[in-house]
């Protein structure tokens, strides 16, 4: 399904205010890896420690919203 979407579409709002297509794809591919390793657990939970200058869960998906497929 994600593959299918047009270069525009992954910047498109969603229901979640501020999040777009983008960032809420990233977000659950980061949560079924995070769930399914331990080590990119303290992977994403590290880097996104890092960025964090506000609410962590929108630091942790920006570590994965800036690698997500356009």
């Amino acid at each position: 399904m994600l593959g299918s979407l047009e270069a525009d579409q992954w910047s498109a709002p969603t229901d979640c205010p501020g999040w777009t297509v983008r960032d809420v794809a990233a977000h659950m591919l980061g949560m079924v890896e995070m769930a399914a390793s331990v080590r990119e657990q303290m992977r994403q939970t590290r880097t996104a420690r890092q960025r964090s200058a506000g609410v962590f869960i929108d630091a942790l998906t920006r570590c994965r919203s800036t690698s997500a497929p356009t």
